[in-house]
Order: structure tokens, then C-alpha cells, then sequence
């Protein structure tokens, strides 16, 4: 299930998943630089990476997914996902942290 007003950017979702309402799943943290103060950040370029979601997860309602997501985890409404997050794995918050497994 991919809920209302989600952005799927370059990735791959995992069977039985579930995206909640406003989930925007980047192409990875790096999509745009920012380093030179010369420049606008327009024309600084930026890496575009594939994100996995695994299967059976549950991404709640408008949290931010910028990272690989293991198979059977949760993600709480509102993280921000910055780094991977392991299989069986419960987070939350901004930036997200572990604050449970599912074990």
C-alpha cells in the first residue's frame, strides 16, 4: 500500500510494505551540494542514489526516508531516516534512532 501525497524517488519497495500518508522517499542524502558559496546551489550537482525499502515494513505518515530500510521494520510517523536501518528494526525521530526491535 503506498498512501496519498507519497514521493517515490529512485528506489525499490519490498512486498507486503506499507507507506502511510505523505512518505517522500529520496534518492538517497547527497542529491544536492551545497559546499561552494561561490556558486548557487543550483549548479552544484548532487548524487542520486537507490533506496531499498525491504518487505513488510511500515513507514508511518510523512516521515522522510533518505536510507536503506531492512525487511520487517518500522518506521515512526515523522523520522527522518538518515542512515540504514537494520532488519527487524524500530525508529523514530529526527534525526531517526533506534527506540525498539521487533525481535
Amino acid at each position: 500500500y503506498i498512501g496519498p501525497q507519497c514521493n517515490i524517488g529512485k528506489c525499490s519497495i519490498g512486498k507486503n510494505t506499507l507507506l502511510g500518508s505523505g512518505v517522500h522517499i529520496m534518492s538517497g542524502k547527497g542529491q544536492h551540494n551545497f559546499s561552494d558559496p561561490s556558486k548557487p546551489i543550483k549548479d552544484q550537482g548532487g548524487i542520486f542514489k537507490k533506496v531499498c525499502v525491504g518487505e513488510n515494513c511500515w513507514i508511518g505518515n510523512s516521515a522522510l526516508i533518505m536510507a536503506n530500510v531492512g525487511d520487517g521494520s518500522v518506521i515512526a510517523a515523522g523520522a527522518v531516516v538518515i542512515d540504514d536501518v537494520p532488519k527487524r528494526t524500530i525508529v523514530g525521530g529526527n534525526p531517526a534512532r533506534v527506540i525498539g526491535t521487533r525481535e
